[in-house]
């Protein structure tokens, strides 16, 4: 499915289901990995890659998303029950988002956020929640994400963010 018309720099961009892009699991598994490991101490890299087997989801949660151009990976993003062990009452998160450095500032770690909210509401979710450092904060403010919540964990603060869903969103196709 392709975004927007306006949202990607590129007309062959476009946001799919990583289960439909198996091959891709790798790499997305590796950009995860290079980016959170210092998170969790002793964590390996087939570890990555079976946690994000548990992600391929499509229309369910969780699902993970994969930004294409053309038929290489640039990012992704996933939809979780679950981010924080400390605020099991919040559902569901967006969660990893990255998108490779060269393809940043370009408007896609929006897209993939403004899907991954789509995919939520599509499954009658209100509110959807991410956890993010204080750097981040107002990466995530500009496009409408709330702080609602900071845990100290491992000695660093995380920050709880939550959106609004709103009627007018259309849900994907």
């Amino acid at each position: 499915m392709k975004v927007e018309h306006g949202a990607l720099p590129r007309n062959q961009s476009r946001i799919e289901y990583l289960i439909d892009y198996p091959q891709h699991l790798e790499t997305v598994a590796q950009w995860e990995y290079t980016q959170w490991q210092l998170l969790h101490p002793g964590s390996v890299m087939h570890g990555w890659v079976n946690a994000l087997r548990r992600k391929l989801g499509r229309s369910q949660i969780p699902l993970t998303l994969v930004m294409m151009d053309g038929d290489e990976p640039i990012g992704a993003i996933s939809l979780i029950v679950n981010g924080n062990p400390r605020r099991v009452d919040l559902t569901p998160w967006l969660a990893s988002l990255y998108v490779e450095p060269s393809w940043r500032g370009k408007g896609l770690g929006q897209a993939l956020m403004t899907r991954g909210a789509r995919e939520a509401k599509a499954l009658g979710y209100e509110m959807v929640y991410l956890e993010t450092t204080e750097t981040q904060q107002l990466f995530y403010a500009k496009f409408g994400w709330k702080l609602i919540d900071r845990i100290l964990e491992q000695g660093q603060e995380s920050l709880i963010m939550a959106k609004q869903l709103r009627r007018t969103d259309p849900t994907p196709d």
